[in-house]
């Protein structure tokens, strides 16, 4: 074993211990009496040697102002048998603590350069520990203190006082980090253990966890905590709450084994199925989620993780007329944990301003009926602490049904989480009801068979309101149930990983705008076996565009398992599309086969945006456009083949990219989009570029609503490796 210093390299052997000086001095240090099974070095340059047999020797001497001692290396035999050394998970730069292996305790050595300041701590230890913390003084205002973990409890001493001491049952601890707020964070079979120093707080599927088997935690750049679990996915706690992010959210696997960050924030999760990078930039917008309603009594839904990503959507039963007002708690989940706004409206009154507020505000009351609005802030004390949740507290409301949505928002960003929505009724009170009956009944008694025939067109013209306010609601709830089934279907559509193609490196991403259009992407293999890329524009929005997404896709794969040239694949998709296409409606698709062994892309486009060929600083458009798909059945596709060579980028993307809006309802353009590419690097990659183009994009339209979907494909021809 080998141990390079600055005055030398140190070599332990079975011959001795020996000191290499520039390849020219030797200097032997004496002989250990066993082999060596710990070594330290402490803040005074002094090497500590743990040995098999329990001896321990402390070696100093080694070196004074960077030049050779002449002398020999002071040895000291310290007063310690068979013992481990304790050092924390923080830099200590002096060992104090010990496990004794034969009598099974603690020891604490207040002073090392003294000898008879060695005390033993009878009943301290009921075993190794399975982990150490050494506590600093700047999240515990407190220094020389240590957290120790045990099979039966934890303990935190001050020296040789014990300070707190919990009792709790652990098998392993398989993984341990102290967060920035000094919580101890361990990873165990038997789910997440956190400990304030004061208490201990155990997290298990009785709290909403899927799974008790946790392997990893880790701690990111803006302060959450994140598990690492086997079987559910990772779980990611913002301070407040705890949300699950599993395969249904991206993830590629399940079965999560470590965790890690780059210097970029972004994190990486290692799993069973390989590994998943999680960047904030592109899964971070915030989320906002209804948690209960008290409207005289309290409605909520049980909580697990999973429903954590989910809102309470709906009362089912009728609120009765007497109530004095409805409160509705929400709460914002926000990855990056910066400051969020809120935009809420109520739907069903006279009234349907959308009000925004701010992450501050504790209380907001409102009287729809008045014009009235007041709101109370958090105050100072409650700021930086566990807040309760903020509510909306609604006075005033008649009887009739209501649709409340709330979404969150973060300044200078364009795209927001679908809102939440939560849908209430309110009953009319008995006594207007004879109210409203009572002097029709007089009247008819007075007036006779006139007034009769005056009560029964009341009667049809209330009745035909009521259903027509029926149908409205009906119509609200279908087109709502439409959205949330087409956007299912179109995310459906995209693929959960590009191909792994040695010559071409390919990255795609489509972004939702705040109506669901029909955009998606897909690669497929072709009969010859090569890769193609296909871009599409499905025209149409809620379910027709979805539907027709879904057509399209299929017979596109079942097409190309028997052709492989793209002005025929584009040929044979048509005539099938053109008469089975769902409504008065068409397709716009580009399509590119790649061919490796040439280098070659084999491109045909019915209706899309030209691709941009990037060569360097020069910018191509493939200038190849026919009749987007569905649109006439007899259509002969064309062709063009060209060459890409090694460094060349690819960018197809939808009119979602080149229409984008701003403020000023100025459209982004193709003039900017070449600009944009002629200045990007080479060396960069495929989604990287993608990002760079998504960034641009946002700068430009800055917090502008866009209804059209953003979807970019890019392909890189880059080197074989070796």
């Amino acid at each position: 074993m080998f141990l390079p210093r600055s005055n030398g390299l140190y070599s332990f052997s079975s011959e001795g211990i020996f000191r290499f000086y520039g390849f020219e001095s030797t200097v032997s240090l004496p002989s250990p009496t066993d082999a060596v099974s710990k070594l330290y070095v402490d803040s005074e340059n002094r090497l500590w040697c743990f040995f098999e047999k329990g001896e321990v020797k402390r070696f100093s001497n080694f070196r004074i102002g960077g030049n050779i001692v002449g002398g020999e290396i002071h040895t000291v035999v310290l007063p310690l048998r068979s013992v481990v050394p304790i050092i924390g998970d923080m830099d200590v730069k002096t060992v104090k603590w010990f496990y004794n292996s034969i009598s099974g305790q603690l020891m604490y050595w207040e002073n090392p350069n003294l000898d008879n300041t060695i005390t033993e701590l009878p009943g301290a230890a009921s075993g190794i520990p399975l982990h150490s913390m050494a506590i600093s003084s700047a999240n515990r205002q407190q220094s020389d203190m240590m957290t120790f973990v045990f099979q039966d409890g934890i303990k935190t001493y001050r020296g040789t006082e014990l300070i707190n001491s919990v009792s709790i049952t652990l098998d392993k601890v398989k993984a341990a980090i102290t967060s920035n707020n000094g919580d101890l964070w361990l990873a165990t079979s038997q789910g997440v253990i956190q400990y304030t120093g004061t208490e201990v707080i155990r997290f298990t599927i009785a709290n909403g966890f899927l799974v008790d088997d946790i392997r990893d935690v880790h701690e990111d750049h803006w302060g959450n905590v994140w598990f690492a679990t086997w079987g559910g996915g990772v779980v990611r706690y913002d301070g407040n709450s705890f949300q699950s992010i599993t395969t249904k959210y991206g993830l590629i696997h399940n079965n999560v084994s470590s965790i890690h960050s780059t210097t970029g924030k972004d994190i990486w999760f290692g799993t069973e199925g390989g590994a998943t990078q999680y960047r904030a930039s592109l899964g971070a917008l915030p989320l906002c989620r209804i948690v209960s309603v008290n409207a005289g009594k309290t409605f909520t839904e049980p909580f697990n993780l999973e429903s954590s990503m989910r809102t309470f959507t709906e009362i089912e039963e009728l609120l009765p007329a007497r109530i004095k007002g409805i409160t509705i708690s929400y709460q914002g989940i926000n990855p990056l944990r910066d400051d969020v706004n809120y935009k809420f409206r109520l739907l069903g009154t006279d009234d349907w301003t959308e009000h925004t507020i701010t992450s501050n505000v504790k209380r907001i009351n409102i009287n729809p009926q008045k014009g009235e609005r007041t709101s109370q802030d958090y105050t100072s004390d409650e700021i930086g602490t566990s807040k309760s949740l903020p509510e909306i507290h609604f006075e005033g409301l008649k009887s009739g049904n209501y649709t409340f949505l709330i979404k969150a928002f973060r300044e200078g960003w364009p795209y927001t989480q679908h809102p939440a929505v939560l849908n209430f009724t309110i009953d009319q009170p008995i006594w207007s009801r004879w109210r409203k009956f009572l002097p029709t009944i007089i009247f008819v008694a007075a007036v006779g068979s006139l007034l009769f025939r005056l009560i029964v067109n009341r009667r049809q013209t209330a009745q035909l309101r009521l259903e027509m306010e029926e149908k409205e609601e009906a119509e609200m709830i279908r087109i709502r149930t439409e959205l949330n089934e087409a956007q299912n279907i179109q995310m459906g559509l995209l693929p959960t990983e590009p191909p792994n193609l040695p010559t071409f490196d390919i990255a795609g991403m489509s972004i939702p705008a705040t109506q669901v259009g029909g955009d998606f992407f897909d690669y497929l293999t072709v009969e010859n076996g090569q890769t193609a890329i296909a871009v599409a524009d499905a025209a149409g929005k809620g379910i027709r565009g979805a539907m027709n997404a879904v057509l399209t896709n299929g017979m596109l794969h079942e097409v190309a398992r028997f052709k492989s040239d793209a002005d025929v694949i584009l040929s044979d998709l048509n005539a099938g599309l053109a008469p089975r296409m769902y409504g008065p409606s068409f397709i716009a698709l580009n399509l590119a086969i790649l061919n490796e062994t040439e280098k070659k892309i084999d491109y045909a486009n019915g209706g899309q945006p030209y691709p941009i060929l990037k060569r360097g600083t020069e910018i191509i458009e493939i200038e190849n456009s026919d009749l987007p798909l569905g649109s006439m059945q007899n259509v002969q596709y064309e062709s063009v083949t060209f060459d890409i060579g090694e460094g060349d980028f690819l960018i197809f993307h939808s009119d979602g990219l080149i229409e984008a809006l701003n403020a000023n309802h100025d459209m982004y353009g193709t003039e900017r989009l070449t600009n944009l590419l002629a200045n990007i690097p080479d060396d960069c990659s495929a989604d990287e570029m993608i990002q760079l183009i998504v960034d641009d994009v946002q700068d430009f339209v800055q917090e502008e609503e866009q209804y059209d979907d953003l979807t970019i494909v890019v392909v890189k021809h880059v080197e074989e490796s070796g």
